[in-house]
């Protein structure tokens, strides 16, 4: 087999999701099984309130980093007087 699904994770358990280790989300926005995915715009909206906006966006995908960068150090001396 090509996959090997260890577990399953619900995507609205935002813990679980941050915790499996993955770094990317990838929502497909265009089909499902070969036909239109309706409740695409309705599941981009959910994982956006979730996870914040997507890192990259287009018609066909929406990825949203799971891991995003912290703050440099020289960036956070920046917001001192």
């Amino acid at each position: 087999p090509r996959f090997r699904f260890r577990k399953f994770i619900f995507l609205d358990d935002v813990s679980a999701v941050r915790q499996s280790g993955a770094r990317y989300l990838l929502l497909h926005r265009e089909q499902l099984n070969g036909r239109p995915f309706r409740q695409g715009e309705r599941c981009l909206d959910k994982l956006t309130r979730l996870y914040g906006a997507p890192a990259e966006i287009d018609a066909r995908l929406a990825v949203f980093d799971l891991k995003p960068a912290e703050p440099r150090r020289s960036d956070a001396r920046l917001d001192r007087p």
